[in-house]
């Protein structure tokens, strides 16, 4: 969670106490965000700087000291919304007040957050969704849709990757999506017994 006091929060409802951990992410006095990346077990934070620049920032949670990556995005007033993509490791950033969505990928390797592209528009907007990823139109190499709130309309921009063959991104270019089933049950949940979900992944036979 995030706070007024600048503060980033980890809690575990199942304790007493349920602040397990508490930092500071951002040095600014304007609003930050948090968000969880579960296929790198890493919180990705969102806030402003102490000249009002807007920064990703990368924490590990066994070591929340410093953080493993920061990015300053650029300098404006709004605050971005996230939407994390956890089958291809991407985050998409649209601020409030923008007219462009940005959209990042997170990898293993230092500062572990790359700039891909942006999506310019002409209109700002005043807020962002993505859409599930049915939505998609693979046979348009699609990986994600997103929807703008321009002045009063919904403006859909379809994020995809660039391929010639259509084939080779439906076989090897497009990500399998992940669906996790649980490994706990409830009344196993409360005694702190650590068990990772088990990931399944939707094709043609599955569903």
């Amino acid at each position: 969670t995030t706070c007024k006091d600048k503060k980033v929060r980890v809690c575990d409802p199942r304790n007493s106490n349920s602040v397990a951990a508490a930092f500071d992410a951002h040095e600014g006095a304007k609003p930050q965000r948090s968000i969880w990346l579960p296929s790198k077990d890493w919180i990705c934070t969102l806030g402003f700087g102490r000249q009002s620049e807007r920064q990703i920032k990368v924490w590990d949670p066994r070591n929340l000291a410093e953080p493993i990556g920061v990015v300053e995005v650029d300098v404006a007033a709004g605050m971005f919304i996230p939407m994390y993509d956890d089958d291809t490791n991407v985050l998409y950033l649209a601020g409030k007040g923008d007219t462009s969505v940005k959209y990042y990928e997170f990898t293993d390797e230092a500062p572990h957050v790359f700039f891909l592209s942006a999506y310019s528009g002409s209109k700002p907007q005043k807020a962002a969704c993505m859409l599930p990823k049915m939505a998609g139109d693979i046979m348009k190499c699609e990986v994600a849709r997103v929807i703008r709130l321009v002045d009063d309309t919904l403006e859909t921009v379809a994020m995809r990757v660039p391929r010639k063959v259509i084939e080779y991104f439906l076989t090897k270019g497009r990500k399998k999506k992940k669906k996790l089933i649980m490994s706990l049950a409830a009344q196993t949940y409360p005694f702190c017994l650590h068990s990772p979900p088990s990931p399944f992944f939707k094709n043609k036979k599955n569903g």
